[in-house]
């Protein structure tokens, strides 16, 4: 495949996204919502842990908004952000969420913290989510998704921003099938 679609696609679909601050993102899809959870990747303690609460839970914001883009994620998203005791680190962090998502094409909206302390989010559904475009459906215990592969959805994408044919200008058409270069 060019560029190696298939492994960029299977790497976005990923549930743990790991953070260059060492922390992570854990994303769980559900029917009637998604639950992220960050976590700090290890234990901090004393005065620096409040500052590295804040540093990976603005990295894990701009993270979220990202791959609610890639993964065309809607409805409703509950973050569950490290907590942290000092209130203007939270009301920074709150404004840099507001700020990432705010940039997403698709109607996103800061709803607000709950009771729990989880931020709440809702986004727009345009089109089905990049999971349901690459993966089966399973039930049952222990059952995983199985890839499907390339689908013609993004297939036809793929060629809009590398458009093959400007390439091979000068190979017969018989000679090239384009549908066989991506396998």
């Amino acid at each position: 495949l060019i560029f190696k679609v298939d492994t960029q696609i299977q790497k976005v679909l990923q549930r743990k996204i790991y953070l260059k601050s060492g922390g992570s993102i854990v994303i769980d899809q559900t029917e009637a919502l998604t639950a992220i959870d960050v976590n700090s990747g290890q234990f901090t303690k004393g005065a620096n842990a409040e500052k590295h609460y804040l540093k990976t839970n603005m990295e894990a914001a701009e993270e979220i908004a990202r791959v609610l883009r890639l993964r065309n994620l809607s409805g409703m998203i509950l973050i569950d952000f490290i907590n942290m005791k000092n209130k203007e680190s939270e009301k920074t962090l709150i404004s840099h969420l507001k700020t990432c998502i705010s940039k997403d094409p698709v109607k996103t909206i800061f709803v607000d913290l709950t009771g729990l302390g989880l931020a709440e989010i809702t986004r727009q559904k345009i089109e089905k989510p990049l999971n349901e475009l690459f993966y089966e459906k399973t039930s049952g215990k222990n059952q995983y998704p199985k890839m499907l592969g390339c689908v013609p959805e993004v297939d036809l994408s793929i060629k809009e921003f590398f458009p093959i044919d400007k390439y091979f200008e000068d190979t017969p058409r018989d000679t090239f099938d384009d549908k066989d270069y991506y396998k």
